[in-house]
């Protein structure tokens, strides 16, 4: 077996085990009361949505980055997917990150207080990836990680940014310009799940 595959497997069986692990169960609580507890305070004072600040993802912030995106699958699709669809789009995403599938995106992730509560990646022309934290939707975070994407895709002289975007996000993004261009299905455990085919035009088509 080549040294890569076996490097492959190596942190694919890394992540499987913190996932499940006490340690990490006990840290993501934590991290779900402080989430909670943060979540009531600004509910308390609708004027006053919290203050969320971007910077780039740290290597060793990969952990959050799944957690946060299996619970906004889990919580806020389940209206477009069968539970079954979603559990093959998360063991499919798992996969993706175990293998090394994150590499070589602009990753960007928000936090409240000094906790992640939502992330976002780029992948040359194509959003890759927004996910925020249920308990903290519609307060904006979701739109401030979009425009950082598109910022940085003008900076890098993408004309054109694509998305393909789950049946649930299609009105986020329709709000923001984006146009549907198609339909499509990932394949995920033989199962089809159906995403939408978008984009959005940055800066004017040369002639």
């Amino acid at each position: 077996m080549k040294q890569s595959t076996i490097y492959r497997l190596h942190i694919g069986a890394i992540i499987l085990l913190l996932l499940s692990s006490p340690l990490t169960l006990t840290i993501y609580l934590q991290l779900r009361a402080k989430l909670a507890q943060l979540a009531s305070s600004s509910s308390m004072n609708h004027l006053s949505p919290p203050l969320s600040s971007l910077r780039q993802a740290h290597p060793d912030e990969l952990i959050q980055l799944l957690r946060i995106q299996t619970d906004a699958l889990r919580t806020l699709c389940l209206s477009d997917y069968s539970s079954r669809e979603l559990e093959a789009l998360i063991e499919h995403n798992l996969r993706h990150f175990s293998l090394g599938g994150y590499r070589g995106e602009f990753i960007l992730v928000a936090e409240v207080d000094g906790v992640l509560v939502a992330w976002s990646a780029l992948l040359g022309s194509r959003i890759s990836a927004i996910y925020v934290h249920p308990q903290f939707i519609r307060q904006g975070i979701g739109s401030q990680l979009l425009r950082a994407l598109e910022t940085q895709a003008i900076h890098s002289q993408f004309r054109t940014l694509k998305v393909a975007a789950s049946l649930t996000a299609r009105p986020f993004y329709q709000c923001h310009g984006y146009q549907l261009i198609g339909r499509s299905f990932l394949l995920a455990k033989d199962l089809p799940i159906p995403y939408l085919k978008m984009k959005k035009q940055l800066l004017p088509p040369l002639y």
